[in-house]
């Protein structure tokens, strides 16, 4: 059964991104209007989220990145030519 327009725009993978995103643009907008500290806070924020993101992706790239270095190892092991 082919899917309708409805069925696509539910199916899509970017969905928690976009919520963060137009989420995180309201929240600017809004301080932008009101000023104080929720305006330092949403700049602060902005500059220092994607190195916070980068940090804590570093230990679950490294794993994968362990994981698959060992296991290609040990089939280069089981598939070298023998003497």
């Amino acid at each position: 059964m082919p899917k309708n327009s409805f069925d696509h725009i539910i199916d899509w993978p970017y969905h928690p991104q976009m919520i963060i995103a137009i989420t995180f643009a309201g929240c600017f907008v809004a301080a932008i209007h009101g000023g104080g500290t929720a305006w330092a806070a949403l700049i602060v924020s902005a500059i220092v989220a994607p190195f916070g993101a980068l940090l804590l992706f570093l230990p679950y790239l490294v794993t994968v990145v362990v994981l698959a270095a060992l296991l290609s190892l040990f089939q280069a092991i089981l598939q070298a030519p023998r003497p």
